[in-house]
């Protein structure tokens, strides 16, 4: 065995033993017991509710269990890099732990991570961050909290709206980035879809309330498409209406819809189906646009591509895309707006 595989096989282990103390908050709060910082990363952020706290945690414990897509994963790099640098990542807080993939890319990469938080995730990733330390992810004084944005860096990965984006652009302009603005995602359906696949959808679209650049916020769908069977799956979602953030939104966007007299905006009792070509669409509502052929679809698609994440249909429809269900289940390979961080990290030396 090499330095590299002995090194990876240090990882694996390290992210068994994480998959375990995840593993236990789950189990806690299944029992009726939430953990204290769950509480209180619900009670600084209401968007992160316990359910979507633990989907969250149910992903983590899933990847860092799975040993041999984890060798699998790092065997492609030349891990550990001689000269660690120091890395600055500007993380954002839209759903639970989003930036924890770059964290820990940083980390297992050699380099140290520079992190500044957002205020919307700071517990849950605190605490995450506190794991990684306490089981050897991390080695002492690797990670470091940034209250300030200065530019003693040598690389900065960060993410943000568009706006922000474009500030990081302009600040980091001279220095090796990854800058990621907003996208969505999109589905691409047939009409042919099964039970099974619209229900998979639907948590495609729901889960974290549709906050996330991976959550579908787009349809596309054949002229005279019958929408029963997406109705009746999304049903499972009408509980949001009791989450007083989500049902303030759909609320202000039905009378907003009503008072601009878009007659073609209907009303689904907990979300609005609006024909619009935007991708991008507020929360509690979702975009659709009908299609006579796919090039049509291609050719959007193509047009888009810099405002998309993820594209979700049927293999037969879209040959590329992930199936129904998997938006929010990115394996450890699947990299933010294609760009892939641990090549990044690794040609940073």
């Amino acid at each position: 065995m090499n330095n590299k595989e002995r090194y990876i096989e240090e990882i694996t282990k390290k992210a068994q033993l994480i998959s375990q103390m995840l593993e236990k908050e789950v189990e806690s709060y299944q029992k009726g017991q939430v953990p204290i910082h769950w509480k209180e990363a619900f009670a600084r952020n209401k968007w992160f509710t316990f359910e979507n706290i633990c989907y969250s945690f149910k992903h983590w414990i899933h990847l860092f269990s799975s040993v041999e897509k984890i060798k699998n994963w790092l065997s492609h790099y030349d891990i550990p890099i001689i000269r660690p640098r120091r890395i600055l990542l500007i993380l954002p807080g839209n759903i639970p732990l989003v930036g924890l993939h770059d964290v820990i890319c940083t980390l297992l990469t050699g380099h140290q991570a520079y992190v500044k938080l957002s205020s919307d995730d700071e517990v849950l990733m605190k605490h995450m961050l506190d794991i990684f330390q306490e089981v050897g992810l991390a080695r002492d004084g690797q990670i470091i909290y940034k209250e300030k944005i200065g530019r003693d860096f040598d690389g900065v990965i960060a993410s943000g709206s568009n706006l922000s984006a474009n500030t990081f652009r302009f600040y980091f302009r001279d220095m090796c980035t990854i800058i990621r603005g907003h996208r969505n995602s999109v589905a691409v359906l047939s009409g042919e879809e099964t039970t099974e696949e619209m229900e998979a959808l639907v948590e495609d679209v729901f889960v974290y309330f549709g906050l996330g650049c991976r959550n579908v916020s787009f349809f596309f769908v054949p002229e005279n498409y019958d929408w029963k069977l997406w109705t009746e799956a999304a049903k499972k979602f009408e509980y949001l209406l009791d989450h007083t953030p989500y049902s303030n939104n759909y609320l202000y966007y039905r009378g907003y819809f009503g008072m601009m007299l878009e007659k073609n905006v209907s009303d689904k009792g907990f979300y609005l189906l609006r024909p619009h070509e935007q991708i991008h669409s507020p929360i509690a509502v979702i975009h659709y646009k009908t299609y006579r052929n796919l090039e049509e679809v291609y050719q959007f698609l193509k047009e888009k591509e810099n405002l998309i994440q993820c594209v979700v249909s049927k293999k037969n429809v879209i040959s590329s895309a992930l199936p129904f269900g998997m938006t929010q289940k990115p394996s450890w390979n699947d990299y933010a707006d294609n760009i892939d961080t641990m090549k990044f990290l690794v040609k940073i030396q």
